[in-house]
C-alpha cells in the first residue's frame, strides 16, 4: 500500500473488517459481529468516523479506527444511511473501545 498512497491507506471489507497503513505499521481491525440489516452508507459511515477520529486525536490511528468501526456498525443495524450514525457522544460503556487493532 505504502508504494501506492504516501500517507494513511484504508482498506474496508465489511463484515471482515480493514486494513490501515500509515507507511510505518500495517493494521487489521477485527470487528465484533451485529446483525447488518441494511449496509447503505456504511462506507461512508466509516470513512466520516476515521476523519472525525484523527480530528479529535491527531495522530491517534487506533481511536480513529475504532470510532470508524462503530459508527459503521451502528449504521447497518438501521435501515437508511443516516439512522444510527454517531453524531456528538460515542455510546455508552466504552464497549466501542474493545474492538481489536492488530498490528503488524
Amino acid at each position: 500500500m505504502d508504494r501506492v498512497c504516501d500517507g494513511i491507506a484504508v482498506i474496508t471489507e465489511g463484515k471482515k473488517g480493514s486494513w490501515v497503513c500509515d507507511g510505518m505499521t500495517v493494521r487489521k481491525v477485527v470487528i465484533n459481529p451485529v446483525k447488518a440489516v441494511d449496509t447503505t452508507g456504511a462506507g461512508d459511515a466509516y470513512g466520516s468516523g476515521f476523519v472525525a477520529g484523527l480530528i479529535k486525536r491527531p495522530g491517534d490511528i487506533d481511536y480513529a479506527l475504532r470510532l470508524a468501526s462503530i459508527n459503521s456498525a451502528s449504521v447497518v443495524q438501521q435501515i437508511g444511511a443516516k439512522h444510527g450514525l454517531i453524531l456528538r457522544a460515542l455510546p455508552q460503556g466504552k464497549k466501542w473501545m474493545h474492538i481489536k487493532v492488530e498490528k503488524y
